[in-house]
Protein backbone atom coordinates (compact mmCIF):
# COMPACT_ATOMS: atom_id res chain seq x y z
CA UNK A 1 0.00 0.00 0.00
CA UNK A 2 1.49 3.53 -1.12
CA UNK A 3 1.67 6.57 1.55
CA UNK A 4 -1.25 8.49 1.67
CA UNK A 5 -1.09 10.39 5.39
CA UNK A 6 0.64 13.67 3.08
CA UNK A 7 -1.92 13.93 1.02
CA UNK A 8 -5.06 14.43 3.05
CA UNK A 9 -6.79 17.75 2.32
CA UNK A 10 -8.08 19.82 5.19
CA UNK A 11 -10.73 18.99 7.25
CA UNK A 12 -14.01 21.57 7.34
CA UNK A 13 -15.58 21.64 10.98
CA UNK A 14 -19.08 21.40 9.50
CA UNK A 15 -19.73 17.48 8.82
CA UNK A 16 -16.07 16.65 8.73
CA UNK A 17 -16.39 16.69 5.34
CA UNK A 18 -12.81 16.50 3.04
CA UNK A 19 -11.77 19.31 0.79
CA UNK A 20 -8.69 20.13 -1.34
CA UNK A 21 -7.24 23.38 -2.81
CA UNK A 22 -6.50 23.19 -5.97
CA UNK A 23 -2.70 23.34 -4.82
CA UNK A 24 -3.68 20.07 -2.46
CA UNK A 25 -5.16 18.29 -5.60
CA UNK A 26 -1.94 18.99 -7.61
CA UNK A 27 0.96 18.08 -5.21
CA UNK A 28 -1.57 14.38 -4.90
CA UNK A 29 -1.19 13.97 -8.15
CA UNK A 30 2.60 12.24 -7.43
CA UNK A 31 0.36 9.43 -5.41
CA UNK A 32 -2.74 9.62 -7.65
CA UNK A 33 -1.57 8.56 -10.67
CA UNK A 34 -0.03 5.67 -9.85
CA UNK A 35 -3.64 4.76 -7.73
CA UNK A 36 -5.40 5.54 -11.03
CA UNK A 37 -2.75 3.49 -13.40
CA UNK A 38 -3.24 0.43 -11.59
CA UNK A 39 -6.52 1.14 -11.34
CA UNK A 40 -6.78 1.53 -15.29
CA UNK A 41 -4.78 -1.64 -15.54
CA UNK A 42 -6.36 -3.36 -13.69
CA UNK A 43 -9.65 -3.05 -15.36
CA UNK A 44 -8.10 -3.40 -18.59
CA UNK A 45 -6.92 -6.89 -17.41
CA UNK A 46 -10.41 -7.58 -15.66
CA UNK A 47 -12.31 -7.24 -19.46
CA UNK A 48 -9.46 -9.60 -20.99
CA UNK A 49 -10.22 -11.72 -18.77
CA UNK A 50 -14.13 -11.76 -18.70
CA UNK A 51 -13.78 -12.24 -23.06
CA UNK A 52 -11.06 -15.20 -22.22
CA UNK A 53 -13.83 -16.61 -19.66
CA UNK A 54 -16.48 -16.70 -21.91
CA UNK A 55 -14.38 -17.91 -24.71
CA UNK A 56 -13.78 -20.87 -22.53
CA UNK A 57 -17.05 -21.53 -21.68
CA UNK A 58 -18.34 -21.63 -24.90
CA UNK A 59 -15.51 -23.88 -26.04
CA UNK A 60 -16.02 -26.38 -23.44
CA UNK A 61 -12.34 -25.67 -21.91
CA UNK A 62 -12.95 -25.97 -18.34
CA UNK A 63 -9.38 -25.57 -16.59
CA UNK A 64 -8.97 -22.34 -18.71
CA UNK A 65 -12.00 -20.90 -17.30
CA UNK A 66 -10.98 -21.49 -13.81
CA UNK A 67 -7.86 -19.72 -14.06
CA UNK A 68 -9.19 -16.69 -15.94
CA UNK A 69 -11.87 -17.04 -12.62
CA UNK A 70 -9.38 -17.34 -10.30
CA UNK A 71 -7.02 -14.48 -11.71
CA UNK A 72 -10.52 -12.72 -11.78
CA UNK A 73 -10.86 -12.50 -8.11
CA UNK A 74 -7.38 -11.30 -7.60
CA UNK A 75 -7.56 -8.18 -10.02
CA UNK A 76 -11.06 -7.03 -8.59
CA UNK A 77 -9.37 -7.27 -5.14
CA UNK A 78 -6.26 -5.62 -6.60
CA UNK A 79 -8.99 -2.53 -7.69
CA UNK A 80 -10.80 -2.79 -4.62
CA UNK A 81 -7.41 -1.87 -2.88
CA UNK A 82 -6.65 0.69 -5.25
CA UNK A 83 -10.31 1.89 -4.48
CA UNK A 84 -9.42 2.48 -0.85
CA UNK A 85 -6.60 3.89 -1.19
CA UNK A 86 -7.90 6.54 -3.40
CA UNK A 87 -10.67 7.17 -0.61
CA UNK A 88 -8.12 7.41 2.11
CA UNK A 89 -6.34 10.41 0.08
CA UNK A 90 -10.28 12.01 -0.24
CA UNK A 91 -10.88 11.69 -4.26
CA UNK A 92 -13.29 9.94 -6.04
CA UNK A 93 -12.36 7.43 -9.06
CA UNK A 94 -15.15 8.04 -11.49
CA UNK A 95 -13.95 6.24 -14.36
CA UNK A 96 -11.91 3.07 -14.50
CA UNK A 97 -11.03 2.70 -18.15
CA UNK A 98 -10.34 6.54 -19.05
CA UNK A 99 -8.96 7.37 -15.19
CA UNK A 100 -11.61 10.43 -14.33
CA UNK A 101 -10.64 11.52 -10.57
CA UNK A 102 -13.07 14.11 -8.87
CA UNK A 103 -11.26 15.79 -5.82
CA UNK A 104 -14.15 17.56 -3.81
CA UNK A 105 -13.68 21.47 -3.16
CA UNK A 106 -15.60 24.73 -2.35
CA UNK A 107 -15.87 27.70 -4.52
CA UNK A 108 -17.76 30.54 -3.87
CA UNK A 109 -19.28 29.52 -1.06
CA UNK A 110 -20.21 26.20 -3.14
CA UNK A 111 -19.23 22.59 -2.94
CA UNK A 112 -17.78 22.06 -6.48
CA UNK A 113 -15.41 19.00 -7.49
CA UNK A 114 -12.08 19.76 -9.20
CA UNK A 115 -11.62 17.28 -12.05
CA UNK A 116 -8.71 15.23 -13.23
CA UNK A 117 -8.09 12.97 -16.02
CA UNK A 118 -4.85 10.39 -16.27
CA UNK A 119 -2.68 12.26 -18.45
CA UNK A 120 -3.03 15.33 -17.94
CA UNK A 121 -0.20 17.34 -15.69
CA UNK A 122 -2.22 19.41 -13.15
CA UNK A 123 -5.51 20.07 -11.81
CA UNK A 124 -7.18 22.54 -14.85
CA UNK A 125 -10.79 21.94 -14.35
CA UNK A 126 -13.76 21.59 -12.19
CA UNK A 127 -18.08 20.99 -12.33
CA UNK A 128 -20.54 21.35 -9.92
CA UNK A 129 -21.86 18.51 -8.07
CA UNK A 130 -23.58 15.97 -9.95
CA UNK A 131 -22.05 17.05 -13.21
CA UNK A 132 -20.10 14.56 -15.14
CA UNK A 133 -16.34 15.12 -16.68
CA UNK A 134 -18.40 16.58 -19.92
CA UNK A 135 -19.61 19.29 -18.03
CA UNK A 136 -15.66 20.33 -16.99
CA UNK A 137 -14.92 24.04 -17.18
CA UNK A 138 -11.47 25.68 -16.61
CA UNK A 139 -10.68 26.74 -13.03
CA UNK A 140 -10.37 30.18 -14.56
CA UNK A 141 -14.17 30.62 -15.20
CA UNK A 142 -14.71 30.31 -11.31
CA UNK A 143 -14.49 34.15 -11.89
CA UNK A 144 -10.99 34.60 -10.14
CA UNK A 145 -12.37 33.28 -6.76
CA UNK A 146 -9.66 30.85 -4.91
CA UNK A 147 -11.16 27.32 -4.37
CA UNK A 148 -10.96 27.02 -0.74
CA UNK A 149 -9.23 23.91 1.51
CA UNK A 150 -11.20 24.07 4.05
CA UNK A 151 -15.32 25.59 4.11
CA UNK A 152 -15.18 28.97 6.21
Amino acid sequence: MRKTAMFRPNRSVEGRRLFFSVEQANRSLILVRRIVEDVINSHQRLIELQEILESSQRNDRGCQALRARKEMICVVEKIRSCLQEAQAVGIEVRDWSLGIVDYPARACGREIRLCWRYGEDRIEFWHEVGECFAGRKDIALLEGAQVAAAAR
